[in-house]
């Protein structure tokens, strides 16, 4: 699996819409992928290696924050955005990963 870093580090409506559009550039042609929150990429990418490689194979990190709320709550707008489309495969809508200590980041796992 790949692991790219194009973490938008401001919340600005710029910000966002940069973070929106790029989250939908990478799933526009995937059949899977689902939206997380880590403060470990790395960890977090093996983790999808050794536990879902058969449905991803890359890793975009979109936001980087040291307040783990404003990461949660991106999270969950990216997951609402997308509730309709089968093709997303999280299961909660969202705030469930990035316990650990800053920076947090957002990030589409997808194929």
């Amino acid at each position: 699996m790949k692991l790219e870093n194009n973490a938008v580090s401001s919340q600005s409506d710029e910000d966002v819409e940069t973070i929106f559009c790029n989250a939908g550039f990478h799933v526009e042609f995937s059949s899977n992928f689902k939206f997380g929150m880590t403060n470990d990429p790395e960890e977090r990418l093996s983790w999808y290696e050794d536990n879902h490689s058969d449905l991803f194979e890359k890793m975009v990190l979109l936001y980087k924050t040291h307040d783990r709320e404003d990461a949660a709550d991106l999270e969950k707008a990216l997951i609402e955005s997308y509730v309709n489309d089968t093709r997303m495969k999280n299961e909660i809508a969202g705030g469930g990963g990035g316990k650990g200590s800053a920076p947090y980041f957002v990030y589409v796992i997808f194929n």
